[in-house]
């Protein structure tokens, strides 16, 4: 990855870093409960950073993986446009899946000369919205340059302690839903700002590495006190995964904990000036962080891991819902339509009172909704990420591609996580996934930290 240096930012520059960073603070505030007032308010916040983030990035030299990044997005939109775009209703009639639809329609007297494609316009709408979200904070972040994009990594850490703060009270409240700032939250574990456990335990796993490089990078320029508040900050989230006691969360939380400290070692061997050993605080914030997970989650933990995995229907949901995708293909049934589907198809000895949102297997959910376009989109998007990796990797100067290889394995968290839940359709996951796109594909950086 070639950087380089960067000038002193102008005005317009600040006024993009400070729209950014409210746009970020929104995702990551608001963005991962249910749908309503939260998502407004980022989309909202998103509609001046597609204006100014678009302008900044095409006025900017455009890496080939940015060029990648942005077409993979429009033709995303160009999906979901379609999906929207009125039809003959005969025309539609004809698509799979859809004649009883538009019969129903006719016997209900609310026949119209023209209907979407999806089954659920609203549905459609409101995902086509958070993708346009999504992408307008990636073209802002990845029109700024490292310094920038560090203060926003920074922004995001903060955030994700306060959510773990924030969880510390609701686990420690038990079955009391003082602290429940949703319907049908999970009760008694650490949830934050989020509707579901799992999303709050993701993103903080794809945050922890990501705080421990901030700290190594500091104490690389013996700056001891300055490593203090990330590794601070990492302790706090991971408690903050062991207190969600999502199983999956967990998992990712030491599948990242793993790679990154490979990655540190593998850093510490190359600077016979600063070995491991000569990392003291890190070292003490592990030992600290696991004493403390020992304490307070393990005995939990360790009953969560005891019961069967898919005991919560995930299974009846890809069981019931893998068969329906080829009742819609070619064109699927509708981004954001799977509650409808899977309701319409639901066995009844299946019913439970509240409704199966999605299918827990993004694969499955995508080739439902989007059909043949959504799996070309779907393969199109590991082979980028593949790529942005490879890319990553390949730098020499492991000290400057530190964050950047951090951040590529934040962004496999969320994917890995995909096989089993819903985590990408969350606007704040899916705002730290945009973060992590513009440091991993950036071209201005700041000067490479020195080793004394």
């Amino acid at each position: 990855m070639h950087l380089r240096a960067t000038a002193s930012p102008s005005r317009q520059d600040r006024i993009a870093e400070v729209l950014a960073g409210l746009l970020l603070a929104g995702a990551l505030l608001a963005g991962g409960g249910s749908r309503g007032a939260g998502d407004l308010l980022v989309h909202l916040l998103a509609l001046p950073a597609l204006v100014l983030g678009s302008w900044r990035w095409y006025a900017r030299p455009r890496p080939p993986l940015q060029r990648a990044i942005s077409w993979l997005w429009l033709a995303a939109l160009a999906v979901i446009g379609l999906q929207l775009l009125p039809l003959p209703a005969a025309l539609v009639a004809s698509l799979p899946g859809r004649a009883e639809v538009v019969s129903g329609l006719e016997l209900a007297g609310a026949a119209t000369a023209w209907l979407p494609m999806s089954l659920s316009p609203s549905g459609t709408l409101r995902a086509g919205l958070a993708l346009l979200s999504v992408g307008s904070l990636w073209l802002l972040c990845a029109s700024l340059d490292g310094r920038a994009q560090r203060r926003l990594l920074w922004l995001a850490i903060a955030i994700g302690s306060a959510q773990s703060l924030l969880g510390f009270a609701q686990a420690s409240a038990g079955a009391r839903a003082v602290l429940a700032l949703h319907p049908n939250q999970n009760i008694g574990v650490a949830t934050g700002l989020f509707a579901n456990r799992n999303h709050l335990a993701c993103l903080l796993a794809m945050l922890v590495p990501l705080a421990l490089g901030l700290g190594w990078q500091a104490q690389q320029r013996r700056q001891h006190s300055a490593a203090l508040l990330p590794y601070a900050a990492a302790a706090v989230m991971t408690l903050g995964v062991a207190l969600s006691f999502s199983r999956a969360g967990n998992a990712l939380l030491a599948l990242g904990l793993a790679a990154s400290l490979a990655l540190l070692l593998s850093a510490a061997a190359q600077d016979q000036r600063r070995p491991l050993w000569r990392h003291p605080l890190m070292l003490l914030t592990l030992a600290g962080t696991a004493l403390a997970v020992a304490a307070y989650a393990w005995e939990r933990l360790a009953a969560r891991f005891g019961r069967p995995m898919l005991e919560d229907g995930r299974l009846d949901y890809l069981q019931q819902g893998w068969p329906l995708i080829g009742q819609y293909l070619p064109w699927g049934s509708g981004a954001g339509s799977f509650r409808d589907v899977y309701g319409a198809h639901e066995p009844l000895a299946l019913l439970a009172p509240n409704y199966v949102l999605h299918a827990h297997n993004e694969p499955v959910e995508l080739l439902l909704e989007l059909g043949l376009p959504g799996g070309l989109l779907l393969l199109a998007g590991i082979a980028l990420l593949a790529a942005i990796s490879w890319q990553v990797w390949r730098t020499a100067r492991s000290d400057a591609a530190l964050l950047p290889r951090l951040a590529v394995l934040g962004l496999w968290l969320p994917v890995l996580h995909s096989a089993v839940d819903y985590p990408l359709r969350t606007l704040a996951i899916g705002a730290l996934v945009a973060l992590l796109l513009a440091v991993t594909t950036c071209t201005e950086s700041e000067p490479t930290p020195r080793a004394y």
